[in-house]
């Protein structure tokens, strides 16, 4: 099935969009104008952009408050530190627990076993399934659908809509079962190791979900590999974590930067090294920052993941990456979610069966000394390579903090991709307002932004 982006779109134009300075029909005049999207429908969190015609600026504005967990964690014992940055977000609290778990190993130099790292790995898996279900069926699909909300795309296309919601919540399910008993904000989750473990029968339940799961990332494959998505100009740099042992993953042993442009142009750091790939600015018309590497944006994320590491693909997946044609084009991002949707899955099936054959056992935590240290962790979650630092003082307090999200990196390289697509409509002399701002707001939805994330 192919879906043509350029009619459906306007189809699915989103009336919660809000544009002022509407164009007249003179065409000099309407560069002059401005486009205002007051509320960017279909993401995480609030936030707009404001197009400037004449001079091809744009803006987007992030105008949920800032919360300054950072400051927040400033004197709070490394043992408290996971559990409130995980209340960074509801959808990606794993992600920051997982991530602030690790740094502070990396600190005090703690090491965890094959079983504790499987079962992060497994719950880290289910929180993918359950960001990208949601993003992909939920948020982006009536993009191309001709549909403005979930809603109505259950009315038309009622499976597309189950499936979505089917994939999220096993993605709690595997969270809850792992996580202590709650779907989001884990409790089981310590320093080193598992408060409690799984079940042998609920891992038993779970893979027969996971295995629907597999059939419903190819089903979701399928879906957006067959759309005709409009051009965008790829990112000049796609960045993403190394994974461990070349095998495609999420959990990654070094920082990969490679030219967008130039296949093979490639440098790496060590994940210590996380300040030569993201210098962080501060941009008046947002209370998020921005990231550059070489003083340009940069894109993380499932598409970069894909384009630096699908090689490394193996299974189901792979075969998944082949039955497409994906390109650097940032709306592929999203069918580049749905072939992790099939790698997930099936790596949450290897994890059980490994689990299952090495008869798990309860494990005490190791204990350690405070001291005074300094730990870096990274983790690639569903938008991208999170970053998390810690300072601790001789008694484990922590001293500083600094937290680094996928969405806060990709808002520069967002503003220039739809810097990209007001160009090319002038030049095409498509000056419609309504035009620009749809495929702005289908753009803006392929990156699966938390803004709530950004502006931790």
């Amino acid at each position: 099935m192919h879906l043509n982006v350029e009619c459906d779109m306007l189809n699915s134009y989103n009336y919660e969009l809000s544009i002022v300075n509407y164009f007249d029909g003179n065409k000099e005049e309407d560069m002059s104008k401005e486009i205002k999207i007051d509320h960017i429908c279909r993401v995480e969190g609030h936030g707009g952009v404001t197009i400037d015609m004449e001079r091809d600026i744009v803006n987007i504005e992030v105008f949920e408050g800032s919360r300054f967990f950072e400051f927040l964690v400033v004197g709070k014992s490394y043992q408290e530190i996971p559990s409130i940055v995980c209340r960074i977000c509801a959808i990606c609290s794993i992600s920051h627990m997982i991530t602030a778990l690790m740094a502070i190993e990396n600190a005090f130099g703690i090491q965890i076993s094959r079983q504790t790292m499987l079962l992060r790995e497994l719950i880290h898996c289910g929180g993918m399934i359950e960001s990208h279900g949601l993003h992909l069926f939920c948020l982006a699909a009536p993009d191309y659908l001709g549909v403005t909300s979930v809603i109505t795309l259950a009315e038309k296309e009622p499976e597309l809509a189950s499936m979505g919601l089917r994939l999220k919540k096993l993605g709690n399910k595997i969270q809850e079962i792992i996580g202590g008993g709650r779907p989001i904000h884990p409790i089981n989750l310590c320093i080193g190791g598992f408060g409690m473990i799984p079940e042998k029968h609920e891992l038993l339940v779970l893979k027969k979900e996971l295995e629907m799961a597999v059939d419903d990332g190819i089903k979701a494959v399928q879906f957006f590999s067959g759309i005709d998505v409009f051009p965008v100009e790829p990112a000049e740099y796609f960045s993403a974590l190394k994974p461990v042992n070349n095998k495609f993953g999420f959990f990654g042993e070094s920082i990969r930067v490679s030219a967008g442009s130039t296949p093979g142009n490639e440098c790496e750091f060590e994940i210590s090294d996380y300040r030569s790939v993201c210098h962080e600015v501060v941009v008046e018309h947002s209370r998020a920052k921005h990231s550059h590497y070489n003083d340009k944006p940069f894109m993380v994320g499932a598409l970069a993941r894909i384009m630096l590491f699908g090689d490394m693909l193996y299974g189901k997946s792979k075969e998944a990456l082949t039955m497409t044609e994906i390109t650097k084009n940032p709306l592929h991002n999203n069918l580049a979610q749905a072939i992790e949707l099939v790698y997930a899955s099936q790596r949450c099936l290897l994890i059980i069966d490994e689990l299952l054959d090495t008869q798990m056992k309860d494990e005490t935590p190791p204990e350690f000394q405070p001291k005074a240290c300094t730990g870096t962790a990274a983790l690639e979650v569903p938008r991208g390579t999170l970053y998390h630092h810690y300072e601790f003082d001789e008694n484990g307090k922590n001293i500083k903090t600094d937290i680094i999200t996928p969405t806060a990196i990709n808002l520069a390289n967002m503003e220039r991709d739809v810097r990209g697509i007001v160009k090319s409509q002038k030049q095409d002399g498509i000056l419609d307002e309504r035009a620009i701002s749809t495929k702005v707001g289908m753009l803006l939805r392929a990156y699966d932004p938390c803004i709530s994330c950004s502006v931790h």
